[in-house]
């Protein structure tokens, strides 16, 4: 476990290495408050290269994000090597337009679950730690998407623009592969395809409402398996794969629908 900052010119960044802990999210305020507090930058970059850890130190690590973004600093998001978990949730919750992975990172988006837990439960205590586990699940959950609500500037403007990158993915599989029927073919993306993706974001614009990116998100979150960055960029989860020119963050969104203003996102409820 290791927590380093390096100080540039022009912006910070504060490298993450190893296993989310308590530990490791008081020396991430520590970094946090030093590159803002004493260099004074407005903007730094978190580059993670992390399986993930603790819910508990996730949350603190967050707050302390928060802090500074309520003071107008910026913090942008890179997955070095691997973000699972907890790490995986800390890239998605970077400012939007600034959290990039490369195509070869490993990202894994999952519930909050036990691990190496060595006491005997009982009926009633496994039942308990269910509907916490899943309380948390629910509180993370509806904190990115609200993350992701605010970020794109409305709930129409974040389906519009996930439409409009699986649209994009899907004339790109189109030009390299040949046509089925006279239609592109449809590449997966994991477990999701990109047909159904689209559907998922179509509905949060005939619905005027999020819950079907929601649970979209929460579908393929509870398969607990690795996601490409690809498919993280599809979801709108990340904004930048480093070594893929067509996936890079335009001067203008991808979409340009307006947003409605009279539908609010959700907030998080535990």
């Amino acid at each position: 476990m290791s927590i380093s900052i390096h100080p540039s010119t022009h912006t910070g960044a504060l490298l993450l290495s190893g296993e989310i802990t308590e530990d490791m999210a008081l020396h991430f305020g520590s970094g946090l408050d030093l590159l803002f507090d004493y260099y004074q930058y407005n903007r730094i970059t978190i580059e993670i290269n992390s399986p993930g850890g603790q819910v508990t130190a996730l949350e603190h690590m967050l707050a302390r994000l928060e802090r500074w973004r309520g003071l107008g600093r910026e913090v942008g998001t890179k997955a070095c090597f691997r973000a699972g978990s907890a790490a995986a949730m800390l890239l998605a919750m970077g400012d939007i337009g600034g959290r990039s992975a490369s195509s070869s990172t490993t990202l894994l988006f999952h519930p909050a679950r036990v691990e190496g837990a060595n006491a005997m439960f009982t009926a009633s205590a496994a039942t308990s730690l269910g509907a916490l586990l899943h309380g948390k699940d629910l509180f993370h959950l509806d904190r990115l998407v609200g993350h992701q609500v605010r970020g794109f500037g409305g709930w129409h403007a974040l389906a519009a623009e996930g439409a409009a990158r699986c649209g994009h993915l899907i004339k790109r599989s189109g030009r390299r592969t040949s046509k089925s029927a006279g239609q592109p073919p449809i590449t997966s993306l994991g477990s999701l395809s990109l047909a159904t993706t689209v559907r998922s974001f179509a509905q949060c614009i005939e619905r005027r409402s999020i819950e079907p990116y929601r649970r979209m998100l929460s579908r393929r979150f509870s398969e607990d398996r690795g996601m490409s960055a690809a498919e993280a960029w599809a979801l709108c989860l990340l904004d930048s794969v480093l070594d893929r020119p067509d996936l890079q963050p335009a001067s203008e969104p991808l979409s340009s629908a307006p947003d409605d203003p009279a539908v609010s996102h959700p907030r998080p409820v535990m």
